[in-house]
């Protein structure tokens, strides 16, 4: 095995799936290999590399030398340090979302990766769901959205809210699939764990955006009123319009589509979909929620 040797830093639920999905790559394309893991816990780094090959260690200095890329899963309020870390040591690195903990210190990682000349990356993997491109493409140009993204409580996520945490995947992507300016924000809900937010972009259209981890059960539906017509879909059923997309759609995962994007933008010497700019566009959407949210007058 050969290619591009990346990192996992973080094998928790998220470290586990970008694990299992590099050694899917790896089997599949051989361009790159799963060549360490790293927690500090080091029983959690031995099973995941037990289950997807490469050295577990508990120690970032460790792999510093065995690695060229890195997928970093670690809680939220450690992606700073340890992105600039990396990236210092010549690592180019895939953040989970959200990149950073805020917008300042999203920033920080977009100078840091600029400056030395490093490949910033983030885990907005929901960009590559192919249920929302179906719909996407089918809708057209945005006039209204609406977006119902619900989950049962869970201990996974609790180092940030719910804005950050299941939110995000929507501000994310309407914001892209808009692609203009937002030009007003709203929003009411508890904050920790639920929230309702009203978007305004620059041309008109409108978006209302629902998350909740404290529902009862899972929901991810999408409504669109494009320049082509009215589109809904179910994430979860994989539907649009009623109707399920097709299986070749789906053979892909949008985890590792993100992965592709990112090693190949490696390969290609350009930005990945996802970088680091898209990363702090989202923070600084967020930011401006909160700031609705604990002021309703304010947008």
């Amino acid at each position: 095995m050969s290619g591009v040797r990346v990192g996992v830093v973080g094998a928790g639920p998220m470290g586990r799936l970008h694990a299992r999905a590099i050694a899917r790559r790896a089997e599949r394309e051989g361009d790159c290999t799963l060549s360490y893991v790293i927690d500090n816990h080091p029983g959690r780094s031995a099973s995941l590399a037990g289950e997807f090959g490469g050295e577990a260690g508990g120690v970032l200095a460790d792999c510093l030398a065995k690695i060229d890329v890195a997928a970093i899963a670690v809680p939220t309020d450690a992606h700073l340090d340890v992105a600039l870390e990396l990236m210092s040591e010549g690592i180019d690195v895939l953040v989970e979302k959200p990149i950073a903990h805020d917008a300042a210190g999203a920033e920080r990682l977009v100078a840091a990766a600029a400056r030395q000349d490093r490949l910033l990356g983030v885990g907005h993997a929901e960009w590559f769901q192919p249920t929302l491109g179906v719909a996407r493409v089918r809708a057209g140009m945005p006039k209204s959205i609406r977006v119902e993204r619900y989950a049962p409580a869970s201990l996974r996520g609790l180092d940030i809210d719910v804005i950050q945490d299941v939110m995000i995947h929507d501000l994310d992507w309407v914001s892209r699939a808009v692609g203009r300016g937002v030009t007003c924000v709203r929003a009411e809900g508890t904050g920790l764990d639920q929230a309702q937010v009203e978007l305004e972009f620059e041309g008109g259209a409108l978006a209302r955006l629902c998350a909740s981890r404290v529902h009862t059960a899972r929901v991810r539906k999408l409504w669109i009123e494009g320049d082509k017509g009215k589109v809904s879909a179910d994430l979860l059923e994989k539907e649009v319009d009623g109707i399920p997309i097709s299986a070749e759609l789906l053979e892909t995962e949008p985890l590792d589509l993100l992965w592709q994007d990112f090693l190949s933008a490696r390969r290609d010497g350009r930005a990945p979909e996802n970088s680091g700019l898209v990363g702090l566009a989202t923070l600084e959407l967020v930011d401006r929620v909160r700031a609705a949210m604990s002021s309703p007058d304010r947008s």
